[in-house]
């Protein structure tokens, strides 16, 4: 009994430390940045634990163009077109994970009609795993931002994790060369699946608690985290 209290609990821990970190360079600090701002091609390494798609000029890696949100690197998501960056990361099936970034949008501009010309309306989409794209707009001409003042907004998505490994992407939805701006993405996770049994009564059933709360679900109820096993009939 006291080995099963103890293997439970080591899951319990184990599920815990899945809370924060997951991302790497979530400010995207690290990498080769000069000058004001370095142009990276789809598939270049500029980014350290970011992967970038997109053409010739896939992104733009802001060093001190414009003020970053934190610290003192950015983001632009479109270089001379549209571009993305991506990343993968341990996850554990039945969590769900909260992402939390910060956008803004390039102020600047060209003329419509023009090869670089990009809407003020700056759109960028969010999925994992290639799944469904949550989209997300700031639109620069209604914020009124600059270079000196990037009035960065805080947005959020959360996903409900169904492998050991997911990855997570930021990808420009609008054209041209002035598109929208990432910084400070962070990855926690929020609530998981236990195997719940409810005192006195037979059976079990999978619910969703805080992770704070699974210790407290193994510990009073002798609950299992994760989901209760498909019994078939």
């Amino acid at each position: 009994m006291k080995i099963k209290i103890v293997l439970m609990m080591a899951m319990v821990f184990a599920l815990c430390s899945l809370s924060f970190g997951q991302i790497a360079n979530g400010s995207f600090e690290n990498g080769t940045c000069n000058g004001a701002f370095t142009e990276v091609a789809g598939g270049a390494s500029n980014i350290d634990n970011w992967t970038v798609t997109g053409g010739d000029v896939a992104v733009d890696y802001i060093c001190s163009y414009w003020l970053a949100s934190d610290l003192s690197r950015s983001i632009d998501l479109n270089g001379h077109s549209a571009g993305s960056v991506s990343q993968g990361f341990t996850t554990t099936p039945g969590i769900t994970y909260l992402v939390t970034f910060d956008m803004s949008g390039n102020p600047d501009s060209a003329a419509e009609g023009t090869e670089f010309y990009s809407p003020s309306n700056k759109v960028l989409g969010v999925s994992v795993n290639l799944g469904a794209v949550t989209s997300y707009a700031y639109d620069t001409a209604t914020e009124l931002n600059t270079k000196e003042d990037m009035k960065w907004v805080s947005a959020t998505y959360s996903f409900l994790a169904t492998s050991s490994n997911s990855t997570l992407k930021f990808a420009s939805q609008i054209p041209g060369a002035f598109g929208p701006a990432l910084d400070n993405v962070s990855v926690r996770a929020i609530t998981g699946q236990i195997c719940h049994k409810d005192s006195g009564k037979k059976g079990q059933k999978t619910i969703i608690v805080g992770i704070d709360a699974i210790a407290a679900h193994v510990a009073q109820h002798g609950d299992t985290p994760g989901p209760c096993p498909i019994v078939n009939p």
